[in-house]
C-alpha cells in the first residue's frame, strides 16, 4: 500500500491511500474528526481512501517522478533498517520548494495544508513549526515495517 504519514512530536498519522470509485480526495473536516477520536485514544489512524481515483494514479506517477528526479531529498533506513527495502522522500509542506512540483502533489499538499487546520479545530491543539509529507517508495520485495521516529 502507499501511505502518507504526518508525524506529529511522537505521534504518527498514517493517511493509507487505496484505490475505489468515490471523489478524489475526502472532506478534511471529517478526516480530522475520525483523526481527533483516535489521538484521544492513543491509536494510529489509518485513513482508507482519503485520496482516490484519478487523483491518486496521478499521485502515484508525480511521486514516482519526484523519487527518481531526487527533487526532494532521499532519507533511507538507519542502523536497525535493511536500506534496500525503502527509500522516502521528504517534501516540507510549510516551505515554498513544493511550488514547484508535479500539479497533483500540489493539490496533494494542498490538501494536507487543509487537514492540518482543521486538525487544530479538532484536537484544540496549535500548530507544530513544521511539517512534511514523505513519500516512500519500495522496491519488488520491500514493505513497510512498524518502527519508532526519534527525534
Amino acid at each position: 500500500d502507499d501511505h502518507v504519514m504526518l508525524r506529529c512530536k511522537r505521534r504518527l498519522l498514517i493517511v493509507t491511500i487505496l484505490p475505489a470509485a468515490i471523489a478524489s480526495i475526502a472532506d478534511p473536516a471529517a478526516v480530522a474528526q475520525r483523526v481527533a477520536t483516535s489521538l484521544r485514544r492513543g491509536v494510529v489512524h489509518v485513513e482508507p481512501r482519503w485520496v482516490t481515483g484519478r487523483a491518486l494514479k496521478e499521485l502515484r506517477e508525480a511521486g514516482e517522478q519526484l523519487c527518481s528526479s531526487r527533487a526532494a531529498p532521499a532519507v533511507f533506513g538507519g542502523t536497525q533498517l535493511d536500506t534496500t527495502r525503502r527509500a522516502c522522500s521528504v517534501v516540507d509542506l510549510l516551505g515554498d520548494a513544493w511550488a514547484e512540483m508535479p500539479p497533483a502533489l500540489g493539490s496533494l499538499i494542498g490538501a494536507l495544508d487543509g487537514l492540518r487546520e482543521q486538525l487544530q479545530v479538532a484536537t484544540s491543539r496549535p500548530l507544530l513549526d513544521e511539517a512534511e509529507m514523505q513519500l516512500l517508495s519500495y522496491p519488488t520485495g520491500g514493505g513497510y515495517c512498524r518502527h519508532v521516529d526519534h527525534g
